[in-house]
């Protein structure tokens, strides 16, 4: 039996993502049995703001934890290829 290691597989939610009202950036990013969603740039930057678990099938449930400007500024995109490049 041969063992072999390589760098682990990355869920498709991770990655860089543009915030649709303000066009600030937050980053997916694996976080404990799930995911964190966390502002990259603006007056934000570094604050978490959600979190959430793969519910299977490509689909993600979890809940908004802050949002600094009182509104849920981000949007789930529909699939990977949603990102920001």
């Amino acid at each position: 039996m041969m063992l072999t290691t390589g760098a682990a597989h990355a869920d498709p939610i991770q990655g860089d993502y543009r915030t649709p009202k303000t066009g600030g950036m937050a980053k997916v990013a694996a976080c404990g049995a799930g995911f964190c969603m966390t502002y990259t740039s603006g007056a934000f930057n570094g604050k978490q703001f959600a979190a959430f678990k793969s519910t299977g099938n490509g689909k993600y449930a979890g809940k908004l934890i802050s949002s600094p400007n009182g509104s849920k500024e981000y949007a789930r995109p529909r699939s990977p290829a949603a990102k920001s490049r």
